[in-house]
């Protein structure tokens, strides 16, 4: 007999494969692609999710979760698939928890997919809540089983402690336009950010905000200095409720969001000073009365900003001495000056005029209320007019002027003038308004606006 070899037929394909490998390696459960390059459910030809793989992986999805009715069978793995949670559900591992001991074979009944969703991380926060605090970016999940502890402020109240408690170097309420930008700011960095809670703040709220700030930059809607103003008071409302926080947990939170707020960085501001001119400093004295004429020369005398002026008190000012002793509130540093005797003049002449004046701070208005720095720009937008100047001339330009004269004569001393820090020194030195260096650098600055007049 002739030996003959089991020849075996050709085995008959049978049903379709019940899930498909995607060219990232990905297996997506009930799709399959036909022969005619199509993607299909698995069991179903009424429905097609066309042939580009990515788009229909994606219609899969969101076909599978149309579906989802108390009928529907839905493999465990799938939940990973249909609510992309590969990073986050590890059903090999955890499948335990569910009482499953072969997560990819056994199918459930569900009779909606969100419901699932929510079993698990459920048992995922009773069970290990740190890790439900990485997977769902709930940082204070992962304080539990212990109780959070109540928050002595929301975010709210912590701007509105802010805004009733902090003092400025001098040990001073803000005033009303600290408080009203304060506020302001602060309002629109909850309305951005739509946090309620310090624990609420994330990288990716921090990182909205400064993304909204920066575009009304690059619109020219803000400045370079506004933007920097309101993050350095978000931060520093964060500082200061950090600081004044009776409870660690709180405490801890304003840390983490204050770790946070790094990223906010204001765009470099171009520093540009713009001195006043002789001239037009000369016709603003023209036309100024008893307290502008006492202003300017103040300003110009001791290198003062306009809100610095309104700050100046009576006891500040020694009329036999001719000298200005006292602290910057920006930088709480002393500030001293040797006054002209032209601006002796000027306020002994100003102070006769005022003899109700029963306030300590040395410039009023006519109804007896301290000057602000707004009310001496305002007066001196009054002065520009009346002399016929343009809007270049501002009270900032007497400020640039006289700083670049005495900077030139001392630069060390210039600042004692200005009330800058100057290093070390600080801590050493006495800062005296009848210092040499102090009198050379006030005795250059009239040198140069004044020469050898006696009668302005």
């Amino acid at each position: 007999m002739i030996a003959t070899k089991n020849i075996t037929a050709p085995r008959n394909p049978g049903r379709p494969a019940k899930h498909y490998e995607t060219s990232w390696g990905e297996i997506i459960s009930g799709l399959t692609v036909r022969a005619n390059g199509r993607f299909y459910p698995v069991g179903r030809s009424d429905v097609s999710f066309g042939s580009d793989e990515e788009v229909a992986v994606h219609k899969y999805r969101k076909w599978i979760q149309e579906q989802a009715d108390p009928d529907s069978f839905v493999r465990l793995s799938e939940f990973n698939t249909v609510f992309g949670l590969n990073c986050l559900l590890d059903f090999e591992k955890r499948a335990a928890r569910f009482g499953i001991q072969q997560p990819e074979t056994i199918v459930k009944r569900c009779p909606n997919l969100s419901r699932v969703y929510r079993d698990h991380f459920r048992h995922l926060i009773l069970t290990d809540p740190k890790q439900a605090a990485v997977d769902l970016d709930v940082k204070h999940l992962a304080w539990y089983p212990a109780k959070p502890e109540k928050l002595q402020w929301n975010l709210p109240e912590l701007c509105e402690y802010y805004l009733e408690n902090k003092r400025n170097h001098s040990g001073e309420k803000l005033d009303k336009r600290h408080l009203k930008h304060s506020a302001r700011w602060w309002n629109d960095f909850l309305d951005c950010t739509g946090a309620s809670e310090i624990r609420d703040i994330s990288h990716a709220m921090i990182k909205k905000y400064y993304d909204q700030l920066m575009g009304q930059f690059d619109a020219r809607q803000l400045s370079a200095d506004s933007v920097r103003l309101r993050f350095a008071k978000v931060k520093t409302i964060i500082k200061y409720g950090m600081d004044h926080s009776g409870k660690e947990q709180e405490k801890q939170a304003l840390r983490l969001a204050l770790d946070l707020c790094s990223i906010l960085q204001a765009p470099v501001s171009i520093t540009n000073p713009k001195p006043i001119d002789i001239a037009d400093f000369h016709a603003l004295l023209a036309v100024a009365r008893p307290r502008e004429r006492a202003v300017l020369l103040l300003g110009l005398n001791a290198a003062m900003h306009a809100g610095e002026v309104s700050k100046i008190k009576k006891s500040e000012i020694d009329i036999e001495k001719r000298m200005l002793n006292n602290r910057r509130s920006k930088t709480a540093q002393p500030r001293v000056a040797w006054l002209w005797e032209r601006t002796v003049r000027a306020i002994s002449a100003y102070l006769k005029e005022q003899p109700t004046n029963k306030t300590e701070y040395l410039f009023v208005s006519r109804t007896g209320r301290p000057l602000t720095g707004e009310s001496i720009r305002q007066l001196m937008v009054t002065l520009r007019n009346r002399a016929g100047l343009s809007k270049k001339v501002n009270f900032e330009g007497l400020r640039d002027a006289a700083y670049g004269i005495a900077e030139r004569v001392d630069a060390h001393h210039a600042k004692f003038i200005a009330g800058h820090k100057t290093g070390m020194s600080d801590r050493y030195v006495l800062r005296e308004a009848d210092n040499p260096c102090v009198q050379d650098c006030c005795n250059a600055i009239e040198e140069y606006f004044f020469g050898g007049m006696q009668t302005l």
